[in-house]
């Protein structure tokens, strides 16, 4: 007898937690599955030094190679308290959190910060780097966060490859009018001329320059006939990346004449 009270006991119990698991809302009683529940999914991007177009951050100008970046740790913050922290791939470059018809997303503001980490799970960049927000309301709203490269420390020592094609009013060196015979390259930051990167050397339709610093810098080209007499010049106001795996630009050099600066 005493065997069966234990057991209704047991079987009692066993009900009143299974009934909890299967409602959200204990005091109306309804229960939180819903099959036709249609969840929302917040989604967090982010881009290294991005390229910014029409209001949005359209791709990364760095990759998580160039500054060894191995994790991205992810804080998301909203309202009635809400807080979701993770810790993924920096590769990735994007992570995501779902709700249910149990747990639902509180309506309202939502922001992001992302923090990249190295190997050993040290923050390479400030905490809470840039915030991101949008609204729960929206249709699987996405926070896109940017991690400028002045965020980054020591940013100010670090140097990339740049990469350019050049033209000479449409043409390259050989098909010019005048054909350009050699090419004088310089560079200027803030103003002054970088001579450690100043090149005169034979024309070619592509360059890599490596240890160039980071950040905006002016790009000028001298292009050389045979003679040698300058036949194009041309000024760019540039961005270069860090690390080497940056994107390949153009320049079409289509001024005649020159004056040299340096």
């Amino acid at each position: 007898m005493v065997l069966q009270k234990r057991l209704l006991a047991i079987f009692a119990y066993l009900i009143v937690i299974l009934t909890s698991l299967a409602g959200c809302d204990e005091g109306s009683g309804s229960k939180c599955a819903d099959a036709s529940y249609q969840p929302t999914v917040i989604t967090v991007k982010w881009t290294l030094n991005g390229i910014w177009d029409n209001g949005t951050w359209t791709s990364s100008f760095d990759t998580c190679l160039d500054y060894t970046a191995i994790y991205a740790h992810v804080l998301i913050t909203g309202p009635e308290e809400f807080l979701y922290e993770t810790t993924v791939s920096c590769n990735s470059m994007e992570t995501n959190i779902i709700d249910d018809s149990c747990d639902k997303f509180p309506q309202g503001s939502y922001s992001a910060s992302v923090t990249l980490l190295n190997s050993n799970n040290i923050a390479m960049t400030e905490s809470a780097t840039t915030i991101g927000l949008v609204s729960v309301s929206q249709n699987n709203p996405a926070i896109e966060v940017d991690i400028p490269l002045e965020s980054f420390d020591g940013y100010e020592t670090m140097t990339g490859t740049y990469r350019f094609n050049p033209t000479f009013d449409g043409s390259n060196c050989a098909q010019a009018d005048p054909p350009v015979d050699s090419l004088d390259i310089g560079f200027y930051k803030d103003g002054v001329f970088l001579e450690e990167l100043s090149s005169v050397g034979q024309c070619s339709d592509e360059f890599d320059i490596s240890e160039v610093p980071v950040g905006d810098l002016t790009l000028e080209m001298i292009a050389m006939d045979a003679t040698p007499t300058a036949v194009f010049c041309g000024t760019y106001n540039i961005k270069v990346g860090a690390g080497v795996t940056n994107p390949v630009f153009d320049h079409d050099v289509t001024a005649f004449g020159c004056s040299v600066n340096k």
